[in-house]
C-alpha cells in the first residue's frame, strides 16, 4: 500500500502486455513543444522572415496559429482546465486546429519549479493532442467510469491524457519524464473537474486501497460500526479491457485472456462494432464491444464480464455520502444521503449493492462516496 500509483500500475500489468506496449512507435525523432514555445518562436520568426507577392514587394505577415487567452475565454467556449492549487506562473492560450474553427485550449504553468502545460480539445474519440513525438517506451491505457486514460512514456518525456465521452473532450497534461508526477497532476486535474481517475489493469483487491472507484458487492451487514465511525467490508470486482489494435489484428489461433483465463480462438466476427470470438454468449464463447477507444467483455445485458478480485475492509470518511439512482421512476434526480444517514439508508435498502450497480470512490485509504446507479 506504499507504493506509487504508477508503481502499482506497472506491477499489475500483464508481461506479455507491457512487453507488447513497450514497442517503440515508427516516429524517430523527439519533438515536444507547447503554446508559450510556439508563441516565442512565432514572434522571433515574424520580425525575420517575409513573404513578397509577385506584383508587389510589401511584405505579407505569416497569421499566428496561437493565441493568447484567458480562462474565462476558455470557460466561453466550453473547456475547463482547472489546475493544482501549487499552480503558479499561468499563462493561456488558444490553439487554431484547422478544423470547422475547433479550438485547442492550452494552460502553461510551474509546479515545484518544473514547467507544464494542460491541453483540452473538443473530440469525437480519444487522441494524441500532446504535440510530442517520440519512441514511446511505455505506452498504456485503460478506462474508468467516467474517463479512458492514456499514458506515454520515453526516456525524455512522457504525457498524461483522459477522454470524457460524456461531454466529449480529450485533456492532456505533459512537461518533463516523471510519470508519476504527471499521474498525480492529471489526477489532480480529472477529480476538479468532477470526475474520478480510474485504476487500471488490478492484479488484487488490495490495489482499491489505492486512489480511485471500484466496482463492489456488499450487503448492509458489511456495514459496520467502529468506535465513533464505520468500516465496509465489500468483495473488489474488475473486467477486462483490451487495446484496439490487439484485437483488430485478431485471428484465429490466437489466445485472449478473460477472467483471467486464456481463451485460444477458434473463431473472430466482427459484426457491428462487436467482435463474437468462439461463437459468442449463447455458445460459450466471448464477445467484445468498443468502449472509450477500448474493447471491454459484455455479457448479454452489454454490462461488462466482472470478475471478483477479492475482499477488503476500508473505513468512510467522515464526510462520505451514498448518492442512489435506484428509483429512477419515484426520485428521477437520485437521492443523496450525507454521512450521518448513510448507514440507515444502506440498511434500510431492499436492492442489492453488487458490481453491476454499485462503485465506491476511494481516497487516503478510506471509502468517501457510494454510488449505486439505476440497471434496467
Amino acid at each position: 500500500m506504499n507504493q506509487t500509483r504508477f508503481q502499482k500500475w506497472m506491477n499489475a500489468v500483464d508481461d506479455d502486455l507491457l512487453e507488447e506496449a513497450q514497442q517503440p512507435m515508427r516516429k524517430k525523432w523527439s519533438w515536444l513543444y507547447s503554446a508559450g514555445a510556439i508563441a516565442a518562436c512565432l514572434a522571433v520568426a515574424v520580425t525575420a522572415v517575409t513573404m513578397t507577392r509577385r506584383s508587389t514587394d510589401q511584405p505579407v505577415m505569416i497569421a499566428s496559429p496561437i493565441h493568447e487567452s484567458s480562462e474565462a475565454e476558455f470557460q466561453q467556449l466550453g473547456y475547463s482546465i482547472p489546475l493544482p492549487d501549487s499552480a503558479s506562473e499561468t499563462a493561456y492560450y488558444l490553439i487554431d486546429t484547422g478544423e470547422n474553427d475547433n479550438q485547442m485550449a492550452e494552460v502553461n504553468f510551474e509546479q515545484d519549479g518544473q514547467a507544464y502545460y494542460c491541453r483540452a480539445l473538443k473530440a469525437e474519440q480519444p487522441q494524441d493532442i500532446s504535440g510530442i513525438y517520440a519512441d514511446w517506451t511505455e505506452s498504456l491505457d485503460w478506462s474508468g467510469e467516467d474517463v479512458s486514460v492514456q499514458l506515454r512514456k520515453s526516456e525524455d518525456a512522457a504525457w498524461v491524457g483522459w477522454y470524457a465521452p460524456e461531454v466529449e473532450v480529450q485533456w492532456c497534461v505533459a512537461g518533463g519524464s516523471d510519470v508519476q508526477v504527471l499521474l498525480d497532476t492529471a489526477q489532480t486535474i480529472v477529480e476538479k473537474l468532477g470526475y474520478v481517475m480510474p485504476l487500471y489493469p488490478m492484479e488484487s483487491a488490495e490495489d482499491a486501497f489505492a486512489d480511485g472507484g471500484y466496482s463492489v458487492d456488499f450487503t448492509a451487514a458489511d456495514l459496520v460500526k467502529n468506535g465513533d465511525g464505520y468500516s465496509l467490508t465489500a468483495k473488489i470486482y474488475d473486467y477486462d479491457r483490451y487495446e484496439l489494435e490487439d484485437i483488430q489484428s485478431l485471428k484465429e489461433g490466437d489466445q485472449i485472456e478473460v477472467c483471467r483465463e486464456p481463451v485460444t480462438v477458434e473463431s473472430i466476427l466482427w459484426d457491428h462494432g462487436a467482435v463474437i470470438i468462439n461463437g459468442g454468449i449463447e455458445s460459450g464463447g466471448v464477445e467484445l464491444i468498443e468502449h472509450d477507444g477500448l474493447y471491454r467483455t459484455k455479457e448479454m445485458n452489454d454490462q461488462p464480464v466482472y470478475y471478483e478480485l477479492g475482499t477488503i475492509t476500508l473505513p468512510l470518511s467522515a464526510d462520505c455520502t451514498f448518492e442512489d439512482h435506484d428509483d429512477l421512476e419515484q426520485e428521477p434526480d437520485g437521492l443523496v444521503y450525507e454521512y450521518e444517514d448513510v448507514p440507515s439508508a444502506i440498511h434500510a435498502s431492499e436492492t442489492p449493492f453488487n458490481c453491476y450497480n454499485t462503485v465506491i470512490t476511494v481516497r487516503q485509504e478510506q471509502v468517501v462516496q457510494i454510488i449505486r446507479y439505476w440497471i434496467p
